[in-house]
């Protein structure tokens, strides 16, 4: 395969293609992409294309903040088919606000995966809880406790809803599409609406839906 830059110089270097059942996985454009995305497509199959063969698998915590959510990325040689399958890995907890400078060592013990919806199958991501270096749950470690409530009422059918809301922010730190000089009209028109005066980043949303149906998230509607 040759790729060019834009001085139209031509990189002539051979990639090994992907079995033709992987590209069409790659292919759907499930998350927004910006005009520099769509501009390095080729290069990044390519990329795609050099890495073939391996599983990127993404963990993710919530950090010292109990809000703030951090993550790293590790290399297997095969698809983990359960969360068995992902190891326990470590990171050092007095860069996230979870310890001290002695004894930082903090683990990362998986819990729940999911398919990449951003790098796409066959690499995952991965909730994880975290524990201290004496293994005890770290003090923004809320599923431990959750988890016992949890096992005592095993016996019941306990029921949960949940309603996800978020406010998309514009680089300037003002919500999306809000008025520079003013405010918008009040609420009425904007609730479940339609039009392009009522409605701003639906793609965004739109995008978020479909990102969370093809990582295996159960939501009912939006």
């Amino acid at each position: 395969m040759q790729t060019s830059d834009t001085a139209g110089h031509h990189d002539t270097r051979e990639y090994q293609t992907p079995p033709q059942h992987g590209l069409h996985q790659i292919s759907p454009p499930i998350v927004s992409v910006t005009y520099s995305t769509e501009q390095n497509r080729s290069g990044w199959r390519a990329a795609v294309a050099v890495a073939w063969g391996k599983c990127q698998v993404t963990y993710i915590w919530i950090d010292g903040s109990g809000e703030g959510l951090r993550n790293k990325t590790r290399t297997l040689d095969e698809e983990p088919q359960s969360i068995a399958d992902i190891p326990e890995w470590n990171f050092d907890g007095s860069s996230t606000a979870q310890s001290k400078g002695s004894n930082s060592d903090m683990y990362l013990l998986p819990v729940r995966m999911f398919r990449d919806p951003f790098t796409m199958d066959p690499n995952k991501l991965v909730l994880c809880e975290v524990l201290k270096y004496d293994r005890v749950p770290a003090e923004s470690n809320h599923r431990t406790s959750c988890k016992k409530v949890m096992e005592a009422a095993e016996e019941h059918c306990v029921w949960f809803g949940m309603e996800q809301e978020y406010t998309l922010l514009g680089m300037d730190g003002y919500p999306y599409c809000w008025p520079k000089s003013g405010f918008p009209r009040p609420q009425g028109p904007y609730y479940c609406a339609v039009g392009a005066d009522n409605v701003y980043g639906r793609d965004i949303v739109e995008c978020h839906y479909k990102a969370c149906l093809y990582a295996g998230v159960k939501i009912c509607g939006d």
